[in-house]
């Protein structure tokens, strides 16, 4: 059933950083699984026009990189004629999904990050596939029958989708109402990363995979107004996070899981007649399990949009990190910028992904050190057996860097002793306080001496009984 929803949350956090400082308008940011760097879609203004405006029409869409610490130093992945946008890095972070016009319609493509070894179709027949996104296992897209030529381009100005249609006079930016929506009917699609297999999981758009590949959060408009839903990896079991006055779109994952971030607008009745411009929109996050809902920045004038929540590297340590594209900075000279704001929601600054694997490790600090179980139980002892192994499966259940166990036949203690590294001492003390499988045992706890053979440990943990 649908989680229960506390009142929306005033608190929020004023630290915003501007990452990119341009005359164009760059938007839907996406955080590397490195932490280093932000892939980002930015249109420059042709040589008809000398800053972007609001009613562009001339320049074009390309997918750009920058660091996460913004400062400069803006590469360029694709250079085409055609738009390019909408990028979402593969887990392996050496290449980034996006959607293309290249063919003349959206579809989706794949290139390396540098620019390098061309580009790679994922899309198969020829319908409009766009706004994807790719895990270990699959890509989850959105995809339309309707015929492109009638709806044109998308454009990032306010929030997708927002259509330019090509004929003049037309307005630019319909609005986002269910009736207008209807015409094109968008829906969520699963395949393989290859493009193969596809499965057609209903109507949305935006669909964002959950860190463990098992959820898809994604916006709907079937309630009326643009809302927030989650669904599992086959399209069942959807609920409805919000629904609240307004619309909410384009949504994102913690790195933990547990919270979504999304863009959600005005609503008029909130906006008054004629006061406040009904087109703003700040940044939101809900916990998928309680409901409990914080707003993040407070712009009354200004647009913020497409939030990208991810690791960044800082260090000596990675933290979380919400990134969004916004006008709220010299609208006229620079038109959308990506910034990035500290959501401050408690996740565990330690989680990052591993760049080699592409898989999600925990990284050693002090408060999340390297670990290794070692069986120190005697040859002749069946009572135990695999001990070592079930004990560093439910600590890495637990959240620790276990390393793979192993035996040790030099510590062979009638007890459970917890080697650590000087600095490591609490956090030796709080894991020997969730040793699994130790009924009526307190483990000791003992520096490691100068001469210890292990190296790569900052916890050990040595089984004997």
């Amino acid at each position: 059933g649908r989680p229960q929803q506390g009142a929306p949350g005033v608190q929020g956090n004023a630290n915003i950083v501007r990452i990119t400082n341009r005359p164009s308008h760059d938007c839907t940011p996406a955080i590397s699984p490195c932490g280093k760097m932000v892939a980002f879609e930015s249109w420059e203004p042709s040589n008809y026009y000398n800053v972007p405006t609001r009613n562009r029409l001339a320049g074009n869409f390309d997918i750009y990189i920058v660091s996460s610490q913004g400062g400069g130093g803006y590469q360029r992945v694709t250079n085409n004629p055609a738009d390019d946008y909408y990028p979402a890095w593969f887990p392996e972070g050496d290449r980034i999904l996006f959607t293309s016009e290249r063919m003349g319609y959206p579809r989706l493509w794949a290139k390396h990050f540098n620019g390098m070894n061309g580009v790679q179709s994922l899309s198969w027949d020829g319908k409009s596939n766009f706004g994807g996104d790719i895990g270990e296992k699959h890509m989850v897209f959105t995809a339309t029958d309707y015929i492109y030529s009638d709806i044109t381009s998308l454009f990032c100005n306010m929030s997708r989708p927002h259509l330019k249609p090509k004929q003049a006079g037309q307005n630019p930016y319909p609005n986002m109402n269910p009736a207008w929506i209807s015409r094109w009917h968008p829906r969520i699609y699963r395949a393989d990363r290859n493009g193969a297999r596809l499965t057609d999981l209903g109507l949305g758009m935006d669909p964002k995979l959950s860190p463990d590949g098992k959820w898809i959060v994604f916006s709907s408009v079937e309630t009326g107004n643009w809302d927030i839903w989650i669904m599992d990896i086959n399209g069942n079991f959807r609920t409805q996070i919000t629904s609240y006055p307004g619309n909410e779109m384009t949504p994102c994952w913690s790195p933990d899981g547990k919270w979504v971030a999304y863009s959600k607008s005005a609503p008029q009745a909130i906006a008054g007649a004629g006061l406040i411009d009904d087109e703003y929109w700040n940044i939101w996050v809900t916990n998928v399990q309680t409901g409990e809902t914080v707003q993040k920045t407070f712009s009354r004038w200004f647009r913020d949009l497409s939030p990208s929540w991810g690791y960044v590297y800082e260090g000596d340590f990675y933290r979380d990190y919400i990134f969004f594209h916004s006008d709220r900075d010299n609208w006229e000279y620079t038109g959308f910028d990506i910034y990035r704001l500290d959501p401050d929601m408690g996740i565990e600054k330690y989680d990052i992904p591993d760049k080699p694997a592409g898989k999600a490790i925990k990284y050693p600090t002090k408060e999340n050190p390297v670990v290794r179980v070692l069986n120190g139980t005697r040859k002749t002892d069946d009572e135990v057996p695999k001990w070592a192994a079930r004990v560093t499966e439910k600590l890495r259940g637990l959240g620790y860097n276990c390393l793979d166990p192993m035996n040790t036949y030099v510590e062979v203690p009638n007890y459970i002793k917890v080697y650590y590294r000087a600095g490591y001492k609490d956090s030796a003390a709080k894991l020997a306080a969730e040793i699994p499988d130790i009924p009526n045992i307190d483990p000791v706890l003992k520096q490691m001496p100068s001469n210890f053979r292990w190296n790569e440990e900052d916890v050990i943990v040595v089984l004997g009984k």
